[in-house]
């Protein structure tokens, strides 16, 4: 089974409002991890896209970006975290967020977790 990465929004829209991109750090960092986001994360990225919100130029690109590019979108409609949490237990997914509060349930149960930092790196 090839390795993966989940990839969280938080850590998408943290890259791009930074102006990094979270997939291509992860590409540099874990280049044998398949990239993985869920139909959730896409629709949490539209609604910002689409909201008044300080970050709605950043989703936008982060979704134009997935478009174009050949980032893994899962079928789960369930809520990100959850399917996060499930997924990277049941198949030891790595899993790249900048949401404390997920980061550390995830780490409290032995997932590798990582984030992206506002220079880029992923740590």
């Amino acid at each position: 089974m090839e390795m993966e990465v989940l990839v969280d929004t938080s850590s998408i829209l943290f890259g791009f409002v930074n102006k990094r991109n979270v997939f291509e750090s992860l590409r540099d960092s874990m280049p044998d991890h398949m990239q993985i986001i869920s139909k959730g994360v896409v629709r949490e990225l539209e609604k910002f896209a689409n909201s008044k919100m300080k970050m709605r130029p950043e989703a936008a690109i982060a979704l134009a970006y997935i478009t174009s590019s050949n980032i893994h979108i899962d079928d789960s409609s369930e809520y990100v975290d959850a399917w996060i949490e499930k997924r990277s237990e049941k198949n030891g997914s790595a899993v790249c967020t900048n949401d404390i509060k997920l980061k550390r349930g995830l780490k409290s149960v032995g997932v590798n977790v990582v984030s992206i930092s506002r220079s880029g790196k992923i740590r």
